[in-house]
């Protein structure tokens, strides 16, 4: 670099500085000219620690009623006379200048005829002669009634903590301080907490967050969860093991175009030989204890027994925990009952090698039942293929491996329970469940409860009577397959209903058919009684069971009464479709009806007594 380049920057670099030296005096110079030197600053409060004063135009105002001459910039509230100093929420008074602590508020004349009196942080006293009201801490003047008060403007921030009843929670309630009142911290809640034996359970991240909503935002907090118990685990229930398996192997069918359904496939039902070991009742778990807040353990319950009942064929061992088969024969669990039964086992069809069966005890039928034969058995009919357009009648359980193709005639009838892998245009009965594997299709279903929850668990057209309601998969079919479900009603009063209606029917009738032939002969009788004398006994006795038949007929109206009150069960019922209800199916619970107008899914109809009809909610 050369010496003129040299000279160059040189004098720039001056010409730089000198601007910056003028910028600052002028800086300096517009600071002391427009009084905004740091010193005036700070005598102003705009900067430093002194607060900044807002001045404002002094007056005295003087209370018509008190006679009070409040100082100069002195503001104050007057409150309703209903109201109470206690009640009293700083938030409402916020907008009422401070007075601060010693401050000269009012002054009146001492001969006063208005009493007026010093109330709550307010001092009276004398000053030149006059009645003196004076603060004693900073805070905003209120008159309530005849008293004058000084709420305070310094609120420390407060904490309240309660434990619940069952001491397996801890609540905060926290109000917010106000002006320079002290922030509550954590460990001060922590301290409270444990003051008051809270130990365990405690909310740490709850707890800030309740703090810096009161501290931060001035927000009330209330009901805030700051300690959680650990409650219980209830130990698992015995557990029963078998010895042998109770549901049949899963069927392999199919459903032709036609609708009809290709069975394929069969399944063995339980058989135990003498000596067998069928079941074992473990014990109960013990379960595992809880901690309440205070940190005392609370005590679990222990799972609850299980049990079994030896009923007969079948023996209990010395714990009364094991089971064993003393016979040999068919395994029934009914439970809590266990039994094998002596059977009578057709190894076959039921056709016309065998003929109908009527046997006092347990049938097993390893073939089908064929159409026009009857199978009837005091205890329970085994099916293990299928059931055609015959009659099955048990006095127990029924269970058909295969399925029921009713043909649209036959029945099958359990004093307990039905068990069948798929029902087609059949006509079922039971006292007690229905269970369903896959499907129920254009189908009369009579029982206290139907279960289809396996396979397809569907139930297409037909009918289903089910006292206590049912629980299945689909309801209904895509292509809208009209499907009538009727729960909370007896289906045997029912029927009962049905045919003493029909017989009612009968005797009305009747006198309708009397009193049609009656009528020309009194008319005949009226008009011409000496031609008549001779048929008056045909007459008396038509008119004899004319009333016969009304007095039939009164006691039937009766009966059909004292019956209509049996007809819908007690107790809530509900049809519930874990997956699809489609549309088309007819709902009737306890006489209220509804039609489902619309596919809907994993659903429960349930009875409204109160508004008197059908709801329908999640399954």
């Amino acid at each position: 670099m050369n010496k003129n380049q040299d000279g160059h920057h040189r004098q720039d670099e001056d010409r730089l500085i000198d601007r910056l030296e003028a910028n600052l005096q002028q800086i300096e110079t517009d600071e002391i000219l427009k009084g905004m030197t740091r010193e005036e600053l700070e005598a102003r409060g705009f900067v430093g620690d002194k607060d900044i004063s807002v001045e404002r135009a002094s007056f005295r105002e003087t209370t018509e009623k008190e006679k009070l001459v409040f100082e100069g910039g002195v503001e104050y509230e007057r409150l309703d006379d209903h109201a109470e100093y206690g009640d009293l929420d700083i938030e409402k008074l916020l907008f009422v200048k401070d007075v601060k602590a010693g401050q000269v508020i009012a002054t009146r004349e001492q001969n006063e005829t208005v009493p007026f009196n010093a109330g709550n942080n307010v001092e009276k006293g004398d000053l030149d002669g006059r009645e003196c009201f004076r603060a004693m801490v900073k805070g905003k003047v209120v008159i309530l009634r005849d008293t004058m008060h000084v709420f305070p403007s310094d609120i420390d921030c407060t904490i309240d903590v309660r434990v619940s009843n069952d001491t397996m929670y801890a609540f905060m309630d926290c109000a917010p301080g106000y002006g320079d009142g002290k922030e509550l911290t954590s460990d001060a809640v922590i301290q409270e907490m444990e003051r008051l034996g809270v130990l365990f359970g405690i909310q740490e991240d709850a707890i800030r967050r309740a703090l810096d909503a009161a501290n931060e935002r001035r927000a009330l907090q209330k009901n805030v969860t700051v300690a959680e118990g650990r409650a219980p685990r209830r130990g698992a229930d015995a557990e029963i093991e078998y010895g042998f398996h109770m549901s049949e192997e899963k069927q392999s069918f199919k459903i032709l175009e036609d609708g009809r359904i290709d069975y394929k496939g069969s399944a063995n039902i339980p058989v135990a030989q003498k000596g067998q070991l069928l079941a074992t009742v473990k014990k109960p778990d013990e379960g595992v204890p809880g901690m309440n807040v205070l940190g005392q353990e609370i005590p679990a319950e222990g799972g609850g027994e299980s049990y079994l009942v030896a009923g007969t064929g079948v023996r209990a061992g010395e714990d009364n925990r094991s089971f064993y088969a003393e016979v040999s024969g068919c395994i029934i669990l009914n439970p809590p009952v266990i039994e094998v039964l002596d059977i009578y086992e057709v190894k076959g069809d039921v056709d016309y090698s065998t003929g109908s069966i009527d046997f006092n005890g347990s049938v097993i039928i390893s073939g089908t039942v064929r159409e026009g034969f009857e199978v009837k058995a005091s205890g329970d009919i085994v099916v293990q293929k299928c059931v055609e357009a015959a009659r099955v009648l048990a006095g127990r359980d029924v269970r058909v491996m295969g399925g029921v193709q009713g043909h649209g005639k036959g029945l099958v009838s359990a004093g307990r329970d039905v068990y069948a892998e798929f029902a087609q245009n059949a006509r079922i009965e039971a006292q007690g469940t229905v269970y369903i594997n896959d499907f129920a299709v254009n189908s009369y279903i009579f029982c206290k409860y139907a279960n289809a929850l396996k396979g397809h668990g569907s139930m297409v057209g037909g009918e289903v009577y089910a006292q206590r309601g049912m629980d299945v998969l689909t309801l209904g079919s895509p292509s809208g397959t009209k499907t009538y479900v009727t729960a909370g009603s007896d289906y045997l009063v029912k029927r009962k209903i049905a045919e003493l209606e029909k017989v009612m029917e009968f005797c009305r009738e009747n006198i309708k058919k009397i009193d049609t032939a009656l009528k020309p002969v009194l008319a005949k009788i009226q008009s011409r009684p000496q031609e008549m004398q001779g048929k008056s006994a045909v007459v008396e006795k038509t008119l004899a069971k004319r009333k016969a038949l009304e007095e039939q007929l009164r006691i039937m109206k009766a009966k059909r009464g004292h019956l209509g009150a049996q007809l819908n069960v007690e107790g809530v019922c509900f049809v519930k479709v874990s997956r699809v209800c489609y549309a088309d199916v007819y709902v009737t619970i306890k006489g209220m009806k509804m039609h489902v107008a619309r596919q809907r899914e994993n659903v429960r109809f349930y009875e409204d007594p109160k508004e008197g009809e059908i709801k329908v909610g999640a399954y």
